[in-house]
């Protein structure tokens, strides 16, 4: 389930990850992704660039918790690509921007 709420002067849709989550149409106004506690090694599939465009929606940061019991891969849609990095390790964060046509970026 998907908590939205305001943080300053943006709109940010966060979405707990519990399992391996693949992101649709719906979800490419989600700016956070985070790892629920115990959750272990997972994948996340990125939502397509051109639905992420028409959210207006730049990035999603993707973070992995301390005690999230493995990494978080990141995978782009099938029609986009990632440049760089493709793990998000235990108690980090990685930040994907996107380029508006086909390929995602790490921060």
């Amino acid at each position: 389930m998907a908590i939205a709420g305001v943080f300053g002067s943006s709109f940010e849709t966060i979405v707990a990850m519990t399992d391996t989550l693949t992101l649709t149409a719906a979800q490419a106004n989600v700016n956070l992704v985070y790892g629920a506690a115990g959750m272990g090694a997972k994948t996340l599939t990125l939502p397509a660039i051109a639905q992420m465009v028409a959210s207006q929606n730049p990035f999603i940061q993707v973070t992995c918790p301390s005690d999230g019991g493995g990494s978080i891969t990141v995978a782009g849609n099938s029609v986009d690509a990632i440049k760089g990095q493709v793990t998000v390790a235990v108690a980090t964060a990685v930040r994907y921007y996107h380029d508006g046509i086909h390929t995602w970026f790490p921060a």
